[in-house]
């Protein structure tokens, strides 16, 4: 009788992960939270304010392949590259995850919300921000485009979605930071339930960051690419 071979299964290196995730963004993630809970006219939407774009600069300073070192010796390697970004995207989601649910926990006290509404505000924008902070550096080949990029899509998100949704009310399903009040007009403008339209946009917003992140892992799969074969060089 013939043998049964399983896949190899490649250990997973989360102190290595943790290290390359810059841990001390959860200081800087807790600190700007604080702040902002100290003015009582942005502690409702506190947690949406502080946590996509903090996740979104953590992301894009993940993976930069022309800042990576010992690029073609990761790429070399036995283990598959994407194990890179596997890991890495954890121990973001677990940093920002842990300040984001101490947040909410502590938001829900201090505005009496409840903590699931809290969480459904700024879940779906950070995953969104983070895969298109991870996948501007990827593409990009610079860190520092992707952390532009994040900053000028959450401040344009913030400045600029809510009076352009009043122009064009059927692109709701991708504004970031949606607001449930919207969800209110916005039902009597499409004729259907607002926890619908409230709901689609958060589905929508988390599945374009996965979306974004899912790119990037499939990237890595091709070598050439990653290490910049198709890139003119100065």
């Amino acid at each position: 009788m013939p043998a049964i071979s399983f896949p190899h299964r490649w250990p997973v290196a989360w102190h290595m992960a943790f290290r390359e995730s810059s841990p001390w963004f959860a200081a800087i993630s807790g600190a700007a939270l604080l702040i902002t809970m100290l003015f009582p006219d942005l502690r409702s939407r506190s947690l949406e304010l502080v946590l996509p774009l903090a996740a979104g600069i953590q992301a894009a300073l993940l993976f930069s392949p022309d800042d990576e070192p010992a690029l073609e010796t990761l790429l070399a390697a036995p283990r598959p590259a994407p194990y890179l970004i596997y890991e890495r995207l954890a121990a973001v989601f677990v940093i920002q995850g842990a300040v984001g649910l101490a947040g909410t926990v502590l938001a829900s006290v201090m505005v009496n919300i409840a903590p699931l509404t809290l969480l459904v505000g700024w879940l779906p924008p950070t995953i969104a921000i983070m895969g298109l902070g991870l996948l501007a550096t990827f593409v990009s080949r610079r860190s520092s485009a992707g952390v532009l990029a994040v900053i000028l899509v959450t401040l344009a998100m913030l400045a600029g979605a809510d009076l352009l949704l009043m122009r064009f009310p059927a692109l709701f399903p991708l504004h970031f930071f949606f607001q449930p009040v919207f969800a209110q007009i916005g039902a009597e403008y499409f004729g259907a339930a607002p926890e619908l339209l409230y709901a689609i946009n958060r589905i929508v917003i988390a599945l374009l960051g996965v979306l974004a992140m899912l790119r990037v892992m499939m990237g890595m799969r091709n070598t050439e690419a990653v290490l910049g074969a198709n890139h003119k060089t100065d």
